[in-house]
């Protein structure tokens, strides 16, 4: 018999006793089994910023790029970045060669090619509403296929889908008809929706917001995208555009301006225009709007990034300013969002 064993074994014994809950009988007290604590898969994590650079603001461009570093580089196997549009925001020089071999000269120039991109107006702005290619194209690399500019991929093991979709193909002709290439993204987000929304929590990104109480809504350009996110229950949007962070309540349309909140059915976002490229003011405090209409969350003139953490069936999201922006003794906007059913019965 091997004494050394046995010993062994009944240390072990007297451990598990002792960690043991113990229940108390008629008979005396008897140990509980040990159960396992559940433990949940590591989340995914996106950072999205949007509407990066201006001359004028070179120093916080700079600051914003080295934030996403950071975050990057601390966890490269569950991290990636997204830049959401207006890369390139730079008066004359907008969406131009030089605009963009600028930027390659800040802190964002050694991140462009591991970031996923989206377009943004000023990226697009000299072929603006014509089937030509951008110079975009030539200086950012995870864009989708060239001269589309829209995307999907999976995160938190197949449990979301991340749609990275292009607002600047989306203008109409005079008779308000869509474009050719609009018209080819739309299909494709139809497609991809119906196929992957019955399975997977969605996420999608474009840059121009359905509503703001700020100057700059587009739904012009996004109604289309919006209705169709709405018919095959996306679970949040992000946007940027408006130079601030923005959390949108659960928003529901009414019609191209009107929307109430419907938190069943409703698509929650964030606005992370952020970037840097200058701020525009809190609709709140600025003379021409006075109000937050749709009630949004509102953090002006800080630059910064949002983080999303993807779960199997929620999301977390954070706004995080660069630090010599933070503050200390404020918290900043952050929440949860969990994955909900498609919509019964809507119509687009």
């Amino acid at each position: 018999m091997n004494t050394g064993k046995w010993r062994i074994l009944a240390v072990l014994l007297a451990v598990m006793t002792l960690a043991s809950p113990e229940v108390t009988t008629e008979q005396g007290s008897t140990p509980l089994p040990i159960m396992p604590q559940r433990v949940e898969e590591k989340p995914d994590i996106l950072y999205f910023v949007g509407d990066l650079y201006s001359r004028r603001t070179v120093a916080i461009t700079n600051e914003v790029a080295e934030l996403m570093a950071l975050v990057l580089r601390a966890d490269p196997q569950h991290t990636s970045g997204v830049l959401m549009g207006d890369i390139c925001n730079d008066e004359e020089d907008d969406g131009l060669p030089i605009c963009y071999e600028k930027i390659e000269k800040t802190a964002w120039g050694p991140l462009l090619r591991e970031l996923y991109s989206l377009m943004g107006n000023h990226d697009n702005t000299p072929v603006k509403k014509t089937e030509l290619l951008a110079f975009y194209y030539n200086y950012l690399f995870n864009t989708g296929n060239r001269g589309e500019g829209w995307q999907v991929f999976n995160r938190a093991n197949g449990k979301w889908a991340i749609f990275l979709l292009n607002t600047e193909v989306m203008w109409t002709d005079a008779s308000g008809q869509l474009n050719p290439t609009g018209k080819r993204q739309m299909d494709w987000y139809e497609e991809e929706l119906e196929a992957r929304s019955k399975n997977q929590c969605i996420l999608t990104a474009y840059h121009r917001p359905m509503y703001s109480s700020g100057e700059f809504a587009s739904p012009a350009w996004v109604w289309r995208i919006y209705r169709r996110s709405i018919k095959h229950g996306v679970d949040f949007v992000v946007t940027a555009h408006e130079h601030m962070f923005i959390k949108f309540p659960a928003l529901w349309p009414i019609n191209d301006r009107t929307a109430v909140v419907n938190k069943s059915y409703g698509i929650e976002g964030v606005g992370v225009g952020t970037g840097g490229a200058g701020f525009h003011t809190d609709p709140l405090v600025d003379p021409r709007f006075q109000k937050r209409k749709w009630g949004e969350e509102i953090v002006a003139n800080k630059a910064g990034i949002t983080e999303i953490k993807l779960y199997k069936d929620r999301l977390t999201w954070e706004f995080k300013p660069v630090p010599s922006q933070r503050d200390p003794l404020v918290t900043y906007p952050s929440g949860i969002v969990f994955c909900h059913n498609n919509p019964p019965g809507f119509v687009e």
